[in-house]
């Protein structure tokens, strides 16, 4: 299974809902067309109600998708090199749990300088779970199942073989130096 379209049907033939991690940076027109298509009760903005807010405008969204079969999901699909986001599958429907799961990890830091953790980038989420173990896949990935996201000129699957709500670790692997060093490098 190599494509996202194969991926999205095996989630489907196994009874899992579809998830759009959707980053808005270059594609407002994508994610103003899905919010007024989907409904307020199949989306969330991730930086709404976080140290983020002023950015919501902005922000990364999480869509609950009905059909893998929309024209807006297609034209993502056709157009991966564009860096928009990912997709991702879990059991339950519960939206407002892996919302909240996101934005847990969303950022890092203490005030006076918190920094944004940009886990809704392609790019950012494959380095990421290049450099975790396995293991600690549960606790960055949480309740979903699988991800299926655009990375070095190709679609990459990762499924999260031990899924479930997990909270934040108070020394979340993903930020320690050495998976920084390896993201920000690009390796």
């Amino acid at each position: 299974m190599n494509t996202p379209t194969q991926w999205l049907e095996e989630q489907t033939r196994l009874g899992r809902r579809i998830y759009l991690m959707l980053d808005s940076d270059g594609q407002l027109d994508v994610r103003n067309a899905l919010t007024g298509e989907l409904g307020a009760d199949l989306y969330r903005n991730l930086y709404s109600g976080t140290p983020a807010d002023a950015m919501a405008h902005i922000g990364p969204h999480l869509f609950q998708l009905e059909s893998i079969t929309q024209p807006l999901i297609q034209k993502l699909l056709r157009t991966p090199e564009h860096h928009w986001g990912w997709l991702a599958s879990a059991n339950d429907g519960d939206l407002d749990a892996l919302t909240t799961h996101w934005r847990e990890r969303l950022v890092s830091g203490e005030p006076p300088h918190p920094t944004l953790y940009r886990f809704h980038d392609s790019r950012v989420l494959g380095r990421v779970l290049a450099c975790l173990r396995v293991q600690q896949h549960l606790c960055f990935l949480g309740p979903m199942l699988s991800v299926c996201y655009w990375q070095a000129e190709q679609w990459t699957l990762i499924d999260n073989l031990h899924p479930g709500l997990c909270s934040l670790p108070l020394d979340p692997e993903w930020l320690k130096q050495s998976v920084l060093e390896a993201t920000c490098a690009g390796g």
